[in-house]
């Protein structure tokens, strides 16, 4: 409310125009005060974001990031691996474990770590598996860690089977942007034939 009236006499306007240095962004917030007689807003978990029991073989993966990297292709590229994850959905829909994803810092939300490492990957999606691309900026990353800058060694991997690069038979390249690969998994892709750029 208040800020609502400083905005209509551009008391704001006028404090930013006035700042000694120039800055790229504000954050504005407004926290109600706890009230024992405000009606809870808190409602059960749906159950959409449960996953489903599989029939079908499913793919398998030692290395989390590489797992990742694979979700990254098939959800949010190709829009084959469903449902499409959402954080903020997601922190939503936990009952009385939902979070404000905003407020969970430079660190991997470890419910939403979790979804991902026992999300179910069908093994006949292994076929349109055919770059992976390592990139700071990938959507799966800004899902694990909202607050990322795309810099932090959250994703680095170090180290990589070849039972995993096995498992994708049309894996021809990958791109690693962010230089998130280490010497032992580089090796290992090339080992494999996957052109690694």
């Amino acid at each position: 409310m208040q800020r609502k009236a400083k905005a209509a006499t551009d008391e704001l306007t006028d404090y930013v125009r006035a700042a000694a240095h120039r800055f790229a962004w504000v954050s504005i917030t407004y926290n109600a005060p706890p009230s024992d007689n405000r009606p809870s807003l808190e409602r059960a978990p749906t159950g959409r974001w449960k996953h489903p029991v599989s029939d079908e073989p499913l793919l398998e993966f030692l290395s989390l990031p590489f797992r990742l990297a694979v979700i990254q292709e098939l959800m949010y590229e190709q829009d084959l691996l469903k449902p499409r994850f959402d954080v903020y959905d997601f922190a939503a829909d936990q009952g009385d474990q939902s979070f404000n994803p905003e407020d969970t810092g430079l660190e991997c939300i470890p419910s939403v770590l979790e979804w991902f490492r026992t999300l179910p990957i069908p093994a006949r999606l292994a076929e349109r598996v055919e770059e992976i691309v390592f990139d700071g900026g990938n959507e799966i990353y800004l899902q694990l860690i909202p607050q990322w800058d795309g810099e932090a060694g959250a994703f680095h991997m170090e180290s990589l089977s070849e039972s995993d690069i096995v498992a994708l038979p049309q894996l021809k390249k990958v791109q690693d942007l962010s230089g998130f690969l280490g010497l032992q998994a580089r090796t290992a892709l090339i080992r494999c034939g996957v052109e690694v750029i």
